[in-house]
């Protein structure tokens, strides 16, 4: 932020020949649908902020109009937009690599290592005292999106933004996971039925430590952590500890069928695909995990197998 800002111009020729394209608007966008993760190289990252930064500023509050130079058509707009709700969610995901990171004294070192080969300097900014400024400048596009581009219809494919039909529903979605699915928040309401048909409610567990799990068939690694769920659950029989999980598969036999041939004994949910407790829990990925303490407060989310069991095991060793 501190450095001499170039004109847009020169950015945008310095962000097409790093992402190899002749539409910086279109390989903004692009990349971010193809890549295996919402994330992007720190050096790509900073090229597109001051662009939309310098756009802006020559721009003036007026947005994008249709006839900048690289945004010939309404679609082309469209996606220059869409860019811009795509850089919040790039901040939200650095600011949860961030949190996730905290409470373990190193990271997975071949996850770093695979985005290290898209770019040497990847991760470097993920470090704690840029969570706040993550977390600020996302929550600030997010806010801005909503006010002045709501309308702008999604054609984007990434995963975070299925189900969505236009950029005012990605941006209150989004804004209402940084208020709700953060650690240290309360969690949403989670009511519905479960497979048998029985009414179940969350807070019917207020007092002991929940875990919530999202889960459909056709994911490899959902149906890989059943057994840990399992051990789980026999570990703590007999004490303040529950489990829920919600399947988002697109039919409720299809669920019916998994869960009694993986042996879930335990209550859980059908949603549906892109039901209205994977919305409101803003699942963009299977398996989605959730601990909850005795007030029904986030503590640990997106933990898998060990480290899984760890935390549970932490929060459970004085009950």
């Amino acid at each position: 932020a501190g450095a001499e800002k170039t004109s847009p111009v020169r950015d945008i020729a310095a962000l097409q020949q790093a992402v190899r394209s002749t539409n910086v608007i279109l390989a903004v966008v692009d990349f971010l649908i193809d890549a295996p993760q919402p994330l992007l190289p720190d050096p790509i990252y900073r090229r597109i902020a001051e662009t939309l930064e310098g756009m802006a500023s020559i721009l003036g509050e007026g947005g994008y109009p249709v006839e900048i130079e690289l945004a010939r058509s309404e679609e082309e707009a469209g996606l220059a937009l869409t860019a811009t709700a795509a850089l919040a969610e790039l901040l939200a995901q650095n600011y949860e690599w961030i949190e996730l990171a905290q409470p373990y004294a190193t990271r997975d070192e071949f996850v770093l290592h695979l985005f290290r080969q898209r770019s040497p300097d990847w991760g470097k900014d993920l470090v704690p005292v840029n969570a706040p400024r993550f977390k600020a400048e996302s929550i600030r596009l997010f806010r801005e999106v909503l006010g002045d581009y709501a309308d702008i219809p999604v054609t984007a494919t990434a995963d975070y933004f299925e189900g969505v039909a236009n950029l005012g529903e990605k941006a209150k979605k989004s804004l209402h996971a940084w208020e709700h699915l953060t650690i240290g928040a309360a969690a949403p309401q989670l009511v519905g039925s479960d497979l048998g048909g029985n009414p179940f409610d969350l807070i019917q567990n207020r007092g002991r430590v929940v875990m919530v799990s999202f889960w459909f068939t056709g994911c490899p690694g959902c149906m890989h952590e059943i057994p840990c769920h399992q051990r789980l659950l026999e570990k703590y029989k007999g004490r303040p500890f529950a489990m829920v999980s919600v399947c988002t598969d697109e039919s409720l036999e299809k669920a019916k069928k998994t869960a009694a041939i993986k042996g879930m004994n335990w209550p859980c949910l059908f949603d549906g695909e892109n039901g209205p407790i994977a919305r409101e829990w803003n699942v963009m990925t299977s398996p989605a995990t959730y601990l909850l303490d005795e007030r029904g407060v986030i503590v640990a989310k997106l933990l898998h197998e060990e480290r899984l069991e760890q935390r549970i095991g932490d929060l459970m060793r004085d009950r």
